[in-house]
């Protein structure tokens, strides 16, 4: 009678694999169910079909991928998850994979995700639900997300880089943009896509740029993140062109410094640094005729008291010329100014490590101190605007469903010029 019952459910399970692919975890389940659960007698059914080629996990895992990279238009990502779940080992998912028509899967998913968008059109966070979407569909990263240049930040800036610059170098490194130009060979232009939906691929992201910056030495890396290209577009624009060779040069022997009010600095590094406007209690324009081609502020000297007598310490908060102007010696202009005017004994200073690499602080004379670890923000994806985490909700981390991307930046270095 047993040998009947497993004669049974084999023919069984022999015609449903004449008709369509099975994989084993499939077809043991069903001989499990149907042999009240005698996993020795359902492991020899499936041995058995094995032999006889009624299933093979790689003929299996072929079929799948065809059917849905090109008929349901999901990526690998996604493919590659839900083989590995049916138990398909990761060597004959990746030898199965070879079979995939990548021409195909992209052109659905770029159906499907057009489709998505008109719905999504009206919507303030289209975006970020776009990008949900496709990465729920198994795209891997931006490009496979992009539809019609919606997207793909990287593709927006080449273009804008190559209209403008003649003779322009593109390149591609572990999923950054990258781009240099004849006028200046030593300065690369990274762009840095902020689309991570959690804090840990923003991490990952930010390691991964730490990786590449590495292996650039002798260069000056010029990173600029998504969110500061959108949301301050007019700046970034003339300051990539400027880091790239397209730029003004003033000399500051040919410009005067004054103390402009806050209304006047405040307007002026809104529209020029990248962070815009802090408090500040010294402010500080130079000037070539009427035009203020730069800007500096600083702190109040705040008195230490130490054991060699009172210590007098001010901080530079900003600096900021023209995006498209190079102010030769304006930095040290305005710093020289302060310190006759306010007799400071030291001052120090942060250094965004996106933006520069402390170079010029230390042309100065500031010697470098300490780090300060990355810091990580939320991006509201309709308007780009990021917020430190740390200042969210008295510090909560939003929840992972919020409507947010994150993005962790380099940190900062600390300087300070000891003045005798």
């Amino acid at each position: 009678m047993e040998n009947y019952i497993s004669k049974k459910v084999l023919s069984s399970l022999q015609r449903q694999c004449s008709r369509r692919e099975c994989c084993s975890s499939d077809i043991y389940k069903k001989a499990l169910k149907a042999l009240d659960g005698d996993a020795a007698k359902a492991a020899a059914i499936l041995e058995s079909l094995k032999a006889d080629k009624y299933v093979d996990d790689l003929r299996y895992a072929s079929a799948y991928i065809r059917e849905k990279s090109a008929i349901s238009g999901w990526g690998m990502t996604k493919i590659s998850y839900m083989l590995a779940a049916k138990g398909i080992d990761r060597a004959v998912i990746s030898e199965a994979s070879k079979d995939a028509d990548p021409a195909a899967s992209s052109r659905k998913l770029e159906a499907v995700l057009r489709n998505k968008y008109k719905s999504l059109s009206d919507d303030p966070a289209a975006r970020l639900k776009l990008l949900r979407f496709a990465l729920g569909r198994g795209a891997r990263g931006r490009r496979e997300s992009n539809v019609g240049g919606v997207m793909d930040y990287c593709s927006e800036i080449r273009d804008f880089i190559d209209a403008n610059v003649k003779g322009a170098v593109f390149g591609e490194e572990l999923g950054f943009a990258l781009f240099s130009s004849g006028a200046m060979p030593g300065t690369v232009i990274i762009a840095e896509p902020v689309d991570a939906l959690t804090l840990e691929m923003a991490e990952q992201q930010s390691h991964r740029l730490s990786l590449l910056l590495s292996g650039l030495e002798g260069k000056k890396a010029v990173i600029v993140p998504e969110d500061v290209w959108r949301s301050r577009p007019e700046m970034t624009r003339r300051r990539i062109l400027a880091h790239l060779g397209r730029f003004r040069s003033v000399f500051a022997r040919k410009t005067v410094v004054k103390r402009v009010d806050r209304t006047m600095s405040s307007a002026f590094l809104s529209a020029c640094h990248t962070y815009g406007d802090a408090s500040a209690r010294y402010r500080y324009g130079l000037f070539l005729g009427d035009e203020m081609v730069a800007c500096a502020s600083f702190s109040s000297p705040r008195t230490w008291n130490r054991p060699e007598g009172p210590h007098r310490s001010a901080e530079w908060v900003r600096y900021a010329s023209l995006p498209d102007v190079r102010v030769v010696g304006g930095m040290g202009k305005l710093l020289k100014h302060f310190i006759e005017e306010t007799g400071p004994d030291d001052v120090m200073s942060y250094a965004d490590l996106e933006w520069t690499d402390g170079d010029v602080y230390r042309k100065l004379g500031f010697r470098e101190e300490s780090l300060r670890p990355p810091v990580r923000f939320a991006i509201d994806p309709a308007t780009y605007i990021r917020k430190p985490l740390s200042g969210i909700v008295s510090g909560e981390v939003p929840r992972a469903d919020s409507p947010c991307l994150y993005h962790v930046n380099l940190g900062s270095a600390k300087y300070r010029l000891d003045i005798p």
